[in-house]
């Protein structure tokens, strides 16, 4: 394919202009009727014009080697173009030959029933808990490892024993995990019903239901609470871990990678 730049062409142009305004031949002597014409000044005008043939033959020479010359660089220019041309397709071949094998259908986190960084009343932290729908089927022992709550994680934040104005998060540890199904969502996705599954958890689940247990500690509920969730280590049904980046603070998580960690925060109010 060629790539002739326009500043060459006109480069081009300009310099073959110079051969239609070669110079002028200067006849020195110059012939009357009826008069009789001196042999030496003939040979002086053939002289003369033989000169200015001469001369003008030179700069057509010139202007034609200069045309060469911008001919190899418009050559050595349309080479560049063809071979960054073809850096460029080599560069959309890798990029598509990375997006074929990125899974774009990785099992995700798709909705939540409280609002991350918001407000959680008591009566339903007690009561629904945090539900959370998964995109697809997760295998239950991932969720749960030998019943122990390792994988999904709440905590609290106390801060009543340190004079400096810090804190630390403590594991909660009254936690229970059921299974749920037949969520609802409202139009900013988020869970505003659902059906809790009868104990124990099914081999696979679409949605758990997180509760405190110790319901003799209500006045203790309010606080700031952080769930965090293991993605690496929660696989679906087909043995892909959970891709559980939580970017943004938004739903449904994901990067399009296995595994990740999702971590939201919240604060039970009175």
């Amino acid at each position: 394919m060629n790539h002739v730049p326009i500043g060459l062409i006109c480069a081009t142009l300009c310099l073959a202009g110079e051969v239609a305004w070669a110079g002028e031949v200067d006849i020195p002597n110059v012939f009357v009727a009826g008069e009789p014409a001196v042999a030496a000044d003939v040979n002086e005008n053939f002289s003369a014009l033989e000169t200015g043939v001469d001369d003008n033959a030179a700069r057509v020479g010139v202007v034609e080697t200069q045309i060469g010359d911008i001919n190899a660089d418009i050559d050595t220019v349309n080479s560049e173009v063809d071979t960054v041309e073809s850096s460029i397709t080599q560069l959309q071949t890798s990029v598509a030959n990375i997006e074929s094998v990125i899974p774009d259908d990785l099992t995700h986190i798709q909705y939540l029933n409280w609002q991350h960084n918001g407000q959680v009343s008591v009566s339903d932290f007690e009561v629904d808990g945090l539900v959370l729908w998964f995109s697809g089927e997760v295998v239950s022992d991932s969720l749960v490892p030998s019943g122990v709550n390792l994988v999904v994680q709440l905590f609290k934040y106390n801060d009543s024993n340190d004079t400096s104005g810090g804190g630390v998060w403590e594991l909660e540890e009254d936690i229970d995990i059921n299974g749920v199904s037949a969520v609802s969502v409202d139009s900013d996705s988020v869970i505003t019903s659902f059906t809790v599954d009868a104990d124990p958890l099914e081999d696979t689940v679409m949605g758990i239901q997180l509760v405190r247990t110790n319901y003799f500690d209500v006045l203790g509920f309010p606080g700031l609470y952080k769930i965090v969730i293991k993605g690496d280590f929660i696989v679906d049904e087909v043995g892909r871990s959970l891709d559980g980046n939580f970017l943004r603070g938004e739903v449904p998580t994901g990067d399009r990678i296995e595994g990740g960690t999702f971590e939201s925060w919240f604060t039970v109010s009175p």
